[in-house]
């Protein structure tokens, strides 16, 4: 995988890998700009089936995590440059956190219905309203 990774399409004169391909491959052109995407592309395609199929090595990954830090890093500077002001959730009360909580509003009004219910019945029984109906 690493010599898929040497390959330089755009310096082929200073790469001895590149020198041994151009001599086996004499019609490619690489002055064209569509060549050179497009064997780009296929490089980094068949990088990435020879990882993906394990055949890679420790020099890849270390590659890949590198790459991955630097965007990671463009992209927080890009945010802290950005003059735009992001958007922000307005806070919300206690009420409506709880409500919200876990299922969302359906659920917690379902609850309160059922806690009114049991409610009621509560009262009902602590003011004897049902020893009323005792045969």
């Amino acid at each position: 995988m690493k010599l898929y990774y040497d390959l330089d399409f755009e310096n082929p004169q200073d790469n001895e890998v590149m020198q041994e391909c151009l001599q086996e491959f004499k019609s490619v052109n690489l002055k064209r700009a569509k060549t050179v995407r497009r064997l780009d592309n296929l490089k980094k395609e068949k990088a990435k089936d020879t990882f993906e199929n394990a055949h890679f090595n420790m020099e890849i990954y270390q590659y890949a995590y590198k790459e991955y830090l630097q965007r990671k890093f463009n992209n927080k500077n890009k945010k802290k440059k950005d003059p735009r002001p992001q958007f922000q959730e307005p806070k919300k009360s206690l009420f409506d956190r709880l409500i919200n909580l876990r299922n969302g509003a359906e659920c917690s009004i379902q609850i309160a219905i059922v806690i009114g219910v049991f409610l009621a019945f509560w009262y009902l029984n602590k003011i004897n309203f049902f020893d009323r109906f005792k045969a």
